[in-house]
């Protein structure tokens, strides 16, 4: 019989009242590579719950041999996307979360659907990060499946089991 024990550890940093999510990371091999992925508003995931796009999110980034990931998100309101709601001090530390995390990580991957496309407030939000993002542009990726032009969310199906991942800051680009 074979037998394997492993240990998934997780951080996470909320705002004091815990409305505010900034960082989730789970680590499962220190000596392979970091993911930092970005979607777009936090569930109630934390150190014990685990969500289906966070279990997917893990799964997907251990089958393409990463030991550790980042989740980071556009809003860090924790539940139902409310572009209004975020206060300045909420987004400051957010945007800190986000770059602390960029810089260490071995790949950015953009993950936050076709959101953008819809809303303005949104599409305004993910414009600012891209700027921010400028100096990292060369491990910076988006989310699609196989062949696709479309970034996705984790949760479309097609990508659900598969991830193909895409340098974005390439010539051309349409997403």
């Amino acid at each position: 019989m074979a037998v394997e024990k492993t240990v998934l550890r997780t951080e996470v940093h909320f705002s004091e009242d815990r409305k505010h999510r900034y960082l989730l990371r789970k680590e499962w091999d220190k000596a392979k590579p970091r993911a930092c992925v970005l979607m777009i508003n936090p569930s109630d995931a934390d150190g014990i719950v685990i969500d289906m796009t966070t279990q997917l999110v893990v799964n997907n980034l251990s089958k393409l041999d990463y030991g550790s990931v980042d989740i980071l998100n556009l809003y860090s309101m924790i539940g139902r996307l409310s572009t209004r709601s975020e206060t300045e001090e909420a987004k400051i530390e957010n945007l800190k979360a986000i770059m602390q995390s960029v810089d260490k990580a071995t790949q950015i991957i953009l993950a936050y659907g076709a959101i953008g496309k819809s809303n303005k407030t949104v599409k305004a939000r993910i414009d600012d990060l891209l700027s921010s993002l400028e100096a990292y542009k060369d491990k910076v990726y988006y989310l699609t499946d196989i062949g696709g032009e479309i970034l996705y969310h984790p949760l479309v199906p097609s990508v659900r089991l598969k991830w193909n991942l895409v340098p974005y800051f390439k010539e051309n680009n349409n997403n």
